[in-house]
């Protein structure tokens, strides 16, 4: 089901076939918006841009994201070289709206197929951002996600930015949203964030090389790539079926880290298989004292050398 939020390009929404369970029309301020939608379920949120007051004024644009999962907004932009260069386009881009069109195919298309960082990074005109606007890119932020209970994102992640730091000598930031599980670590440069503060702390540490997060219940707002963990024991994973049939088909698309596990190849090949599921990578039981580079096989299939 999706929500309709309509000014100025109501004649482009208009002709959408969709199911829609909210409609709200005018301008408004963006606390308006978000207000009006805190108890509401729903898929999308199809917004047009002219109905947040002062949408030119960007910051209002980042409220935005705040209240609402960027990942949820569809945004319509109306037909104007003005909303359609470069600049601008960057600049929604920055703030982690990956989902936006001038015209009700490009809607359709993105209700059943929404964008991520992936699709539109070709229009990302970074440095032009960064010269034209206060508004600038993070460095490349890197979600991890637990499918299955306790799959261990919180320590590969604390894992990660030791050996990022240590033996690549990157620059790196690690954020945990809505939970302080960081705090156990007895690392005050770990960063332990709630929801609604998130793209805050993406912005006060954009001068990182490399951002992680532990989303743990949190969409995958604002996040160049996630990365989805599963410990392939069969407990583990016949409770995850049994609470959810469906979880399978809603992971086929995803980026899968096989974590604490310690299937041999055949095994992965054959869980690769029987689950329908593309493996990025397998990472088994660790010691998190550790000190040496045993994350060096997942850290250069990220493309880091």
């Amino acid at each position: 089901m999706n929500v309709l939020v309509i000014n100025k390009n109501e004649s482009i929404i208009n002709d959408l076939d969709i199911e829609i369970i909210k409609t709200i029309k005018g301008e408004f301020e963006v606390e308006e918006i978000v207000n009006s939608l805190s108890n509401l379920f729903f898929s999308r949120v199809i917004i047009d841009i002219t109905s947040i007051k002062d949408f030119n004024d960007f910051s209002n644009l980042q409220k935005l994201t705040i209240g609402i999962p960027v990942d949820k907004i569809i945004l319509v932009l109306p037909n104007d070289s003005s909303f359609t260069s470069d600049l601008f386009i960057s600049k929604l881009i920055s703030m982690g709206y990956y989902n936006f069109t001038t015209n009700v195919a490009g809607i359709k298309y993105l209700i059943n197929k929404p964008n991520t960082y992936k699709e539109v990074a070709h229009l990302h005109k970074i440095n032009e951002v960064s010269n034209n606007s206060n508004v600038s890119r993070t460095g490349r932020v890197i979600g991890f996600k637990n499918v299955t209970e306790h799959a261990g994102s919180t320590t590969l992640v604390y894992a990660l930015k030791k050996q990022l730091e240590s033996f690549y000598k990157l620059s790196v930031c690690a954020i945990e949203v809505g939970r302080k599980d960081f705090l156990y670590f007895k690392d005050d440069r770990l960063i332990s964030t709630e929801k609604n503060n998130f793209s805050e702390e993406l912005v006060k540490n954009k001068h990182n090389n490399i951002i992680l997060v532990d989303l743990n219940d949190s969409d995958d707002i604002m996040c160049d790539e996630v990365f989805y963990l599963i410990e392939p024991s069969i407990i583990k994973f016949n409770k995850l079926i049994e609470n959810n049939r469906f979880i399978l088909s809603s992971l086929k698309s995803k980026k899968i880290i096989l974590n604490k596990s310690l299937l041999p190849g055949n095994d992965v090949s054959r869980f690769s298989r029987e689950t329908e599921l593309k493996i990025f990578s397998v990472i088994a039981p660790f010691n998190d004292r550790r000190e040496d580079l045993f994350l060096d096989e997942f850290i250069k299939s990220l493309g880091i050398n």
